[in-house]
């Protein structure tokens, strides 16, 4: 990649004057946050109720595992591929225009997957519902970087990492209730039902409720660079989320070797575009910022470890302690409860500590990590590890709002698109590279006979959690100590 001159970190405070983008007034209305978090809750909402309702899909429809696989596998995939072209798309065309349409095309989806009738109809809709849910999450982040500024801002990313943990803990109770009460008699279609109303309630709240605003600069798509992103973050996530149970291992190993020299090649053409002053995908004019670097990496960092924990300890609390899915879903539901609960603590934190809070959010983390890692080498039990999951949902909830804020606060108007799809698919991929590289110490000693080395590859995993989130903290300083 060619030499490209690099803006100072101290520019960074003046994005808005540099690149000659005037930014609205700081924004009070509740209004148009209120209608945009309701889309994420959505997203959240199905995505638990539908993950508890994966055993009675696969019973009521008779597949196995591998096709089970591959019905989450085509979600994830189209949702995670998408997210920076969807945030590109927010840019040109308008951050509401594809948040109204991502609602109605998740709206059908919904419809469609309720009545399904095998698992290819099921998998189409289900891939189809990864389209429109990528096609709403950047456009939350950017009307939240449009609207508002200063403390509102801060306040408004705290409540998305609310909102995302209200959605986690409300999806988990449809999908119990839905299956284990079934006013309707529909089964685990009532789950998709469900999500038909509440889509198009959300709609039309977006509809009133977020404010109309002009096209970006940028009236032409950068279509090379769409391909480009598709065929990458393809690449990255399938071998993650199929893994071998639909293919052979070899194609997942190719993909693997071949994604880097397709990032290269993106990377380049994104490179001539900004030089040339033409369309592109990437905010490149942000990314050559060191700071920016920096924020982001956190994010990845600090995301590697959210999904990959609550994998983990799902799967410890059920195979070495012992617990019913009931218990473990009272653990999960508490660690919400403290989660949402820090959430929206983390405004008044970073008001006064400014990134510290990230630090303590992290601090905490790493406290409840070692906590876990006790508990195992010590035989301290499940109170114990239900204590330490919950105050890992402290320490998440702490870290969750401020960190995205850091990255969307100053981001242009012209921008916000762009960068909320970059963050959006930082999150997704993570996510998904977590989840398939920390619980595997765990995994690898649960075959063993001996209990000793079930604990060790559990204490292995918590290390590797510690870990990132020392990291985080790390960038969080370093960042600072730039500025």
């Amino acid at each position: 990649m060619s030499a490209t001159p690099q803006p100072q970190d101290s520019q960074f405070g003046q994005l808005d004057s540099l690149f000659e983008v005037e930014r609205p007034a700081e924004g009070h209305s509740v209004w148009p946050l209120l209608a945009v978090l309701s889309g994420v809750f959505v997203i959240q909402l199905d995505l638990f109720a539908t993950l508890v309702a994966m055993p009675s899909i696969q019973l009521a429809l008779g597949f196995d595992g591998g096709s089970l696989a591959f019905l989450i596998a085509g979600y994830s995939i189209a949702n995670a591929s998408l997210l920076i072209s969807s945030g590109r798309l927010g840019d040109v065309f308008g951050p509401r225009r594809m948040y109204l349409l991502g609602l109605c095309l998740f709206a059908m989806a919904s419809l469609g997957a309720a009545s399904a009738q095998g698992l290819a109809s099921l998998a189409v809709a289900r891939t189809v519902q990864g389209v429109a849910a990528a096609l709403i999450q950047p456009q939350v982040l950017g009307v939240i970087a449009q609207t508002y500024q200063g403390d509102a801002s801060k306040r408004a990313f705290a409540a998305y990492a609310f909102t995302m943990g209200l959605g986690s803990v409300v999806g988990q109770l449809l999908g119990g209730l839905a299956l284990s009460m079934d006013p309707l008699s529909l089964g685990w279609r009532g789950v998709f039902v469900a999500m038909v109303p509440t889509a198009l309630a959300c709609m039309l709240l977006g509809f009133v409720a977020i404010p109309r605003r002009a096209r970006g600069r940028a009236q032409s798509l950068d279509w090379a660079g769409v391909a480009f992103s598709i065929a990458l973050l393809t690449m990255l996530t399938a071998p993650l989320t199929i893994g071998s149970s639909l293919w052979p291992t070899m194609v997942n190993a190719a993909l693997f070797l071949g994604a880097p020299l397709v990032a290269f090649l993106f990377l380049r053409h994104q490179t001539k575009l900004y030089e040339s002053r033409r369309p592109h995908m990437l905010p490149m004019r942000l990314l050559v910022i060191r700071n920016t670097q920096v924020d982001l990496l956190a994010v990845f960092c600090f995301f590697c470890g959210v999904a990959s924990f609550h994998v983990l300890q799902s799967l410890s609390l059920q195979q070495a302690q012992g617990a019913s899915p009931i218990q473990t879903g009272l653990v999960f539901a508490t660690m919400a409860v403290a989660f949402m609960i820090s959430s929206a603590a983390a405004p008044a934190l970073a008001k006064r500590l400014g990134s510290g809070a990230i630090v303590l959010g992290a601090v905490v983390l790493i406290a409840s990590h070692a906590l876990n890692m006790a508990s195992a080498l010590l035989g301290l039990g499940l109170a114990a590890q239900a204590v330490a999951i919950f105050t890992a949902g402290l320490g998440l909830g702490a870290v969750m709002g401020p960190l995205i804020s850091s990255v969307m606060a100053r981001v242009p108007t012209m921008d916000a698109g762009a960068m909320s799809g970059v963050v959006s698919t930082l999150q997704a991929s993570a996510n998904a590279i977590g989840v398939a590289v920390v619980p595997m110490p765990f995994l690898a000693a649960a075959a063993a006979s001996s209990a000793q080395a079930r604990v060790v590859g559990y204490a292995t995993s918590m290390a590797l959690l510690i870990g990132l989130a020392l990291f985080v903290a790390f960038l969080t300083v370093l960042r600072r100590r730039r500025s």
